[in-house]
């Protein structure tokens, strides 16, 4: 088994590539994604005797325009992913009829004495609102069935009869912006599925960055080559990993709890969406063991680094829901005005003036009639409360956990 350049490729690339442009968190996600992309189909989780668990992530990287997205993918993906000799690449624009025809060519790979083949696909998009679309045909449908990775999928088409893929694997790491997000993440793709599949990297803040003149780092360079050969070498892992005693407990231990507290949630959209937590954990886990060797054991470090990913993200998903449906505008029901006004008071701590509320839902499309007439149901509906300030005019106060509402 070959020594590593670094203790960690995670940690390695993280410190590579972060700079003072893109959001670190963008950076570290790359970083996961690019190892997930060279493990392909190749290594697994055994669980049952039909069901194992493959390192594949769909990772997408949300902020607001021009905030890094497309140079931390660019990054990781092409300034070191796609020099891994034999990795498939999906070209961010194809319909569903060619991503099927890609998907079917198949690569081999030796485990002990046994050479088996496997369709494995990465689909990289700086802007998902360019990609992520069914063009003639259901792309989305795919994406959905291809997370697990799937021994044998079929489809049955008019034209070609039926098309077969076999040891099918597939990463995503796409760019988007919220405004894009609430026409990706409907609730047909929340119920259907392929919204809980997605792993969320928020950042929802507006940075002003400083101005650096750009310039050839040779340190970066050599940095940069090191992490292909670990890269490199995290692509030739393959056969089946194994658990330490600690690691099945904590999964043992962590399971139930995680599965009650979901159902308990009175967002069924929130019930939904999280419940593939488990899947993308043990996903995750893999991914931070091969960061750091090829044995191909899982141990309870890896564990507490991909549970403290997993739930740095799970805080923004109420946030993403939020955003998406109070930007659906004035045309898209009353759910989205009540959705837009939560979203606003959450925002603001709980409490606004009235008058800065109204406008700025009128600014977001909806008439002033109609937010006024939903501000007056939804206290009576004992949702917010008016409040007289002095000086200040009237002001509302969110009552309930909007969570609930999503």
């Amino acid at each position: 088994m070959s020594k590593r350049n670094f203790p960690n490729f995670l940690d390695a690339y993280y410190e590579y590539a972060k700079d003072a442009f893109c959001p670190d968190i963008f950076h570290l996600w790359t970083g996961i994604s690019i190892v997930a992309g060279a493990l392909e189909r190749k290594v697994w989780l055994p669980w049952t005797a039909s069901l194992n668990f493959y390192p594949n992530l769909y990772i997408l990287l949300v902020s607001h325009p021009g905030m890094g997205k497309s140079s931390a993918g660019n990054t990781g993906v092409n300034g070191l992913l796609r020099h891994i000799k034999d990795v498939k690449f999906i070209p961010a624009q194809v319909t569903e009829a060619k991503f099927i025809d890609i998907m079917s060519a198949q690569q081999g790979m030796a485990v002990g004495t046994k050479q088996l083949m496997h369709s494995s696909g990465y689909f990289y998009a700086s802007e998902a609102s360019n990609s992520l679309k069914n063009i003639y045909g259901d792309f989305i449908a795919c994406l959905t069935d291809f997370y697990d990775c799937p021994s044998l999928w079929e489809k049955a088409t008019q034209k070609d009869d039926v098309i077969t893929l076999s040891n099918v694997c597939f990463n995503m790491l796409a760019g988007c912006t919220f405004d894009y997000l609430n026409k990706l993440i409907t609730d047909d793709n929340i119920m259907g599925g392929f919204a809980s599949r997605v792993m969320y990297v928020i950042h929802d803040e507006k940075m002003v960055r400083k101005p650096s003149w750009g310039s050839v780092d040779s340190q970066a360079e050599t940095s940069r080559k090191l992490l292909m050969e670990d890269l490199q070498a995290i692509h030739k892992m393959s056969g089946p990993f194994t658990a330490t005693p600690e690691f099945k407990a904590k999964w043992l231990e962590w399971f139930p709890k995680h599965d009650a507290k979901r159902q308990e949630l009175a967002s069924e959209k929130l019930q939904a969406l999280l419940v593939r937590k488990g899947t993308n954990l043990m996903k995750l886990c893999m991914v931070c063991a091969a960061a750091e060797a090829s044995d191909r054991v899982l141990r309870i470090q890896h564990w507490e680094r991909a549970m403290a990913l997993v739930e740095s993200l799970e805080g923004g998903i109420p946030k993403m829901l939020k955003m998406t449906q109070s930007q659906n505008g004035g045309d898209d029901g009353q759910r989205a005005l009540n959705m837009t006004i939560m979203e606003l008071l959450d925002s603001n701590g709980k409490e606004m003036g009235l008058k800065k509320l109204a406008l700025t839902c009128v600014n977001k499309g909806y008439q002033i009639q109609r937010v006024k007439d939903t501000i007056n149901a939804m206290v009576e509906g004992e949702q917010l409360k008016k409040l007289n300030i002095s000086n200040q005019g009237l002001s509302l106060r969110l009552l309930v956990d909007s969570n609930d509402y999503l």
